[in-house]
């Protein structure tokens, strides 16, 4: 992605996709660990996304897909994203 905009609306989509059941978390981890690096805000969220994901969960419980989904909206719902995309 060139841009935090575009980080933001991606990280927006997928999230979407997942919490409707449309993505399984498998291809969802892959996705965010392929995630580049970016500078602040989205830096940190970034990186605590990609420290999220890469561990493996034996079991996709109701609890660990309430904060994947979490994390995943801390990346999307930044300050600069909201900014950018008129939210």
């Amino acid at each position: 992605m060139k841009t935090q905009e575009d980080l933001a609306i991606a990280v927006r989509r997928m999230q979407q996709q997942y919490e409707k059941g449309r993505m399984d978390r498998d291809i969802l981890r892959g996705w965010v660990l392929g995630l580049s690096s970016y500078p602040p805000p989205h830096g940190a969220a970034v990186e605590a996304l990609k420290a999220w994901f890469g561990q493996r969960t034996p079991e996709i419980t109701p609890e660990v897909r309430d904060r994947d989904i979490a994390m995943l909206a801390a990346v999307a719902d930044l300050p600069v994203a909201r900014a950018r995309s008129g939210m």
